[in-house]
């Protein structure tokens, strides 16, 4: 019996799957680092993804 991953994973992964895609059709890493803090907003995953492709939050 395969274990479902929680919300923050399978949020993760669905984004490290589309940056992969990004990345692959050569778009700028900075590119895809602002285009998931614009979408993180509250997930933490989503912002520790973020950060690893070097986004700043600049959030007030």
């Amino acid at each position: 019996m395969s274990r479902i991953p929680d919300r923050e994973t399978q949020i993760y992964r669905e984004i490290e799957a589309v940056a992969d895609r990004w990345r692959m059709a050569r778009v700028p890493e900075a590119t895809i680092a602002a285009a998931i803090m614009r979408a993180a907003r509250s997930s933490a995953a989503m912002l520790a993804l973020a950060r690893r492709f070097g986004a700043q939050d600049r959030s007030p």
